[in-house]
């Protein structure tokens, strides 16, 4: 074998282990990148038992303090607006944001602002949920408040029925 093979074969070697390197980095950013996005801040417990299709559902804050979750109408048809409304008390924040993800599947980004009203304890916005292979698709609902103190990320779980109208 000549030298001109021996160095040949050296550079793919290398191609090959830049490439692989770079793939892995890709499949690991891809893994951490939802996980990393919903866990920052505080999470907390919220009332597991509560259903967002039967009305308000209400959560305890860290430091004091409560938000209520709502989503309207409460059948929660998919492809229609729904409208969202948060409610705090007894803490001062700056911004709220609901980020929907699918439980068990991945229905793509859903990530809404809400607009703080005349109250500023109050935000509004709205949303629609896609369509599901599923007839029954659950969803976690992660209600993003930001203080002073940082963000708090309040789940709330619920599902959606695909003939639900």
């Amino acid at each position: 074998m000549n030298r001109f093979d021996m160095n040949k074969k050296r550079e793919n070697l290398w191609t090959g282990v830049a490439v692989l390197v770079f793939i892995g980095l890709l499949v690991v950013s891809y893994f951490y990148k939802n996980q990393l996005r919903s866990t920052s801040g505080t999470v907390i417990n919220s009332n597991a038992a509560c259903d967002l299709r039967q009305g308000v559902c209400s959560s305890a804050l860290p430091r004091g303090g409560r938000i209520h979750f709502s989503m309207m109408p409460n059948s929660l048809p998919l492809l229609k607006p729904i409208a969202l409304q948060v409610d705090t008390e007894g803490v001062e924040v700056s911004n709220v944001s609901v980020d929907f993800k699918g439980v068990g599947m991945d229905m793509g980004p859903n990530k809404v602002h809400l607009t703080a009203q005349k109250m500023i304890t109050q935000f509004k916005g709205k949303t629609l949920f896609p369509t599901c292979s599923h007839q029954k698709m659950e969803w976690q609902a992660n209600v993003l408040l930001t203080t002073k103190q940082g963000v708090i990320n309040v789940p709330f779980h619920f599902y959606t029925l695909k003939n639900n109208e």
